[in-house]
């Protein structure tokens, strides 16, 4: 499967999520307009969406919390990740790893 959601990055590789809050469980779901879709229990007030997509990420790739750092879209449903320290294939295979298990 083709993951356009993932880029190269001199820190690791960048991930674009669209995420979904207030959702009624939290999971990493399949492709929607080139970007990863996500979905969290968390209300988007305060950073704390924002904070448990880093978490739901985190936990689906096997990345520490701390390696999954939002570069760009604090306020908005379009978020830009950077995932410090994997590589992109790497990335593109716990992606899909994820998939196979959804």
């Amino acid at each position: 499967m083709e993951w356009p959601c993932l880029r190269e990055h001199p820190e690791g590789c960048l991930l674009q999520v669209r995420l979904l809050p207030n959702a009624s469980r939290s999971a990493l779901e399949g492709l929607r307009e080139g970007r990863l879709t996500a979905r969290v229990q968390a209300p988007p007030v305060e950073g704390k969406a924002n904070q448990a997509l880093c978490r739901v990420v985190a936990d689906a790739l096997g990345l520490r919390p701390a390696d999954v750092i939002l570069l760009r879209g604090e306020r908005s449903r379009q978020k830009d990740l950077l995932l410090r320290g994997m590589n992109l294939d790497l990335a593109r295979a716990r992606l899909a790893a994820v998939a196979r298990d959804a």
